[in-house]
């Protein structure tokens, strides 16, 4: 009998030994399934996006209307998106160029500026021609570098290039090249005379931006706060602003 119960407590006590080790292997097992099922925040990812559209004037004189197709901007901008969390909103600074062109619908209409308190004011472009030649077009230009800073929304967190998204942001531009244009045909022979000026232009400019759009593709609106000419040194003495309206396209 002695003998017996000693036999049945080893057996039970190799059990219990063994048994342990089970248990231990299983709450691992458990806490790596645990980890490997956990979501994982997606990576930020950069944007190389070019812009095409048209630009507008806001409070102009009747003399500066510019055309609706002759008055163009083209943008390439570089973003880094930073995504918040594992959540669907990224923030996006970036970094760009633009040019920016305004053509005159008066053809004999261009930039200059007074030369007595150097104000820009408007003249005819024939004054710089004989008066036998023929004006075909009048335009000016700008181009200037872009600090940009946006929230953007996307469907998709994991793929948001491939879905619906909506974003708003500002910009910060510094203006570092202005100049006119006029073309004239003079001897049957088209020419053309470029003014490179500053033209009291305001070299900071800043104002909003919003965009609209599916994958990679979007439009884009943008209304610059800041005046295009710097305090009552452009025609008129009036505070005139632009706007844009580009399509969008990431294409990296």
């Amino acid at each position: 009998i002695w003998a017996q119960e000693a036999q049945n407590n080893e057996q039970s006590t190799q059990k219990t030994t063994t048994s342990m080790p089970g248990t231990e292997n299983d709450e691992h097992q458990d806490h790596s399934n645990r980890l490997t099922t956990m979501p994982v925040k997606p990576p930020n990812y950069g944007s190389l996006v070019v812009d095409w559209g048209l630009n507008f004037l806001e409070g102009h004189p009747a003399a500066m209307e510019s055309t609706l197709w002759g008055s163009r901007c083209a943008k390439a901008s570089l973003f880094y998106n930073i995504r918040l969390g594992r959540t669907p909103f990224v923030i996006s600074p970036g970094i760009g160029i633009s040019l920016d062109g305004y053509r005159f619908e008066d053809n004999n209409t261009t930039l200059a500026r007074d030369e007595k308190n150097r104000r820009t004011t408007l003249e005819e472009a024939k004054k710089r021609f004989p008066k036998n030649q023929k004006i075909g077009r009048s335009a000016f230009y700008m181009r200037s570098t872009d600090l940009m800073l946006e929230a953007r929304f996307n469907a998709d967190s994991k793929h948001p290039k491939e879905s619906f998204f909506v974003a708003l942001g500002g910009k910060l531009g510094w203006l570092w090249r202005a100049s006119t244009e006029v073309s004239y045909q003079e001897d049957d022979t088209a020419k053309k005379q470029n003014n490179i000026e500053h033209f009291n232009l305001n070299k900071m400019r800043f104002g909003l931006h919003a965009k609209l759009g599916w994958g990679r593709f979007g439009l884009c609106y943008t209304h610059m706060l800041s005046s295009l000419f710097e305090p009552n040194k452009g025609p008129d003495n009036r505070t005139i602003n632009t706007r844009s309206l580009t399509l969008a396209i990431d294409i990296f």
